[in-house]
């Protein structure tokens, strides 16, 4: 191994990775967190495993375990990614809409979630969606 590649792997690399999961933070991670951080880990109701979701521009992509029960949609993501990303759990009262979102690839379903100041939209897949829309109409 040459310098080049050492400082690549033990200088370059970690920076690459505290800035980047920083970065996917500020998608709205921090502002869901700031409103919703739990230390509690939620394993009562309809889980979903290495699940995917969108936060503006943060792709989770397998990354995500759902745990949804009627204290609401509980969020925490692997361990590799979670600087940065504490677990959250998303209280029924304070989603604002649970949508599908036409758009050039048909229709996203989308959980959107009002925190003091603004709303914050995630895009979640089908299974994760159908349970959530199900539990949401049923608060209503």
């Amino acid at each position: 191994m040459q310098i080049n590649d050492t400082i690549l792997i033990f200088v370059v690399l970690p920076i690459f990775y505290v800035v980047g999961t920083y970065a996917a933070s500020w998608a709205g991670w921090r502002q869901l967190s700031n409103h919703f951080k739990t230390e509690r880990k939620d394993t009562e109701g309809i889980t979903f495993s290495r699940a995917t979701i969108v936060i503006k521009f943060a792709v989770y992509s397998r990354l995500v375990r759902i745990t949804i029960s009627d204290r609401g949609i509980y969020i925490a993501l692997a361990l590799p990614i979670l600087l940065f990303h504490p677990a959250i759990t998303i209280p029924w009262s304070s989603l604002e809409e649970v949508r599908r979102r036409a758009g050039p690839l048909g229709k996203t379903p989308q959980v959107v979630v009002q925190t003091e100041n603004k709303s914050i939209v995630i895009n979640v897949t089908d299974d994760v969606y159908e349970v959530v829309e199900r539990i949401y109409k049923s608060t209503l």
